[in-house]
């Protein structure tokens, strides 16, 4: 269920991104006081929200000070020259180096300071598993074997009780910033609680399915191995009508198989790619010498 509505979150905000390209082209040049002096409903109608809420951003009496602290987080000169550090950065993005923001550059630069703060995210990753006559509880990390999962950076727990038959199934997860986000900021987010029913508790081995079928596109069970510490989820296509706003999700060729494990490479993997996302975004005359001194020390 919550892989499908990744799934389906994925999709819908793709398809405003989608009608939203001729938009973003248009207005990206945009001046703050050019978008807020439109007409309220024609802005509302018309303008991406991110470039209204960069238009916000800029008009903020206190906007050179934040902007002067996004600029020095990129290692522009913002603090000694703040003039300069605006045209180095509109040079960096290839654009006309005029010293006066657009929204568009607002947005890429709230984006692009928000990028330094995600090595500091904090969400659990431990691995731990245990059973006993009356409990049992496992909690990791969820990726989809063979297959790209929505939120790699995740905590599941699942928690199960043999007096009710039911497992509690909870997920938060750390969602990312993209260059059409209305807010350039993570988020440690969580799912709603997911509730399965209990058909087989022998041993050490716990199978669940879930206790409401609320999603006729797919279903999802489990199968929970303390012995061997295998942690599975198996999707399955389900007999009813696939369709989010009118489009059709195609069926799964094959049964979707997620693990339970140790998140610890996982996180190692996707951090490292974050890191190297925010070195990408900083100033390129740091970029420059941080690059020569690395060539230097390896020789």
């Amino acid at each position: 269920m919550r892989q499908f509505f990744a799934f389906c979150l994925s999709l819908v905000a793709a398809l405003p991104t989608y009608a939203d390209e001729s938009a973003m082209e248009k207005f990206k040049n945009y001046l703050p006081s050019q978008v807020l002096d439109m007409p309220k409903e024609e802005r509302s109608s018309s303008v991406p929200m991110i470039y209204i809420f960069a238009a916000q951003s800029g008009n903020d009496p206190s906007a050179s000070l934040v902007f002067t602290l996004y600029l020095n987080r990129l290692m522009y000169p913002a603090a000694s020259d703040y003039d300069l550090a605006i045209r180095k950065f509109q040079s960096d993005l290839g654009d006309s180096m005029t010293g006066i923001l657009t929204v568009g550059q607002i947005s890429e630069l709230e984006r692009r300071a928000e990028l330094q703060n995600l090595g500091h995210v904090e969400i659990p990753k431990s691995f731990y598993s245990q059973i006993s006559r009356e409990s049992a509880r496992v909690t990791g990390t969820i990726t989809i074997l063979g297959d790209k999962i929505a939120y790699p950076v995740n905590y599941t727990e699942i928690s199960c009780t043999r007096a009710q038959m039911t497992c509690e199934y909870d997920q938060m997860y750390l969602t990312l910033p993209t260059a059409n986000d209305p807010s350039p900021y993570s988020f440690v987010e969580k799912f709603n609680t997911e509730y399965f029913r209990i058909i087989r508790w022998e041993g050490d081995t716990i199978d669940a399915v879930p206790a409401i079928e609320g999603n006729t596109c797919r279903t999802t069970s489990l199968n929970l191995n303390f012995k061997t510490k295998e942690f599975f989820e198996f999707t399955r296509n389900n007999s009813g009508p696939c369709e989010v706003l009118g489009t059709t999700i195609p069926k799964l060729d094959a049964p979707r198989v997620s693990q339970i494990l140790d998140g610890e490479e996982i996180f190692q993997i996707e951090f490292a790619r974050i890191r190297q996302s925010a070195f990408d975004v900083l100033a390129s005359e740091f970029k420059s010498k941080v690059e020569k001194h690395e060539r230097n020390a390896a020789r």
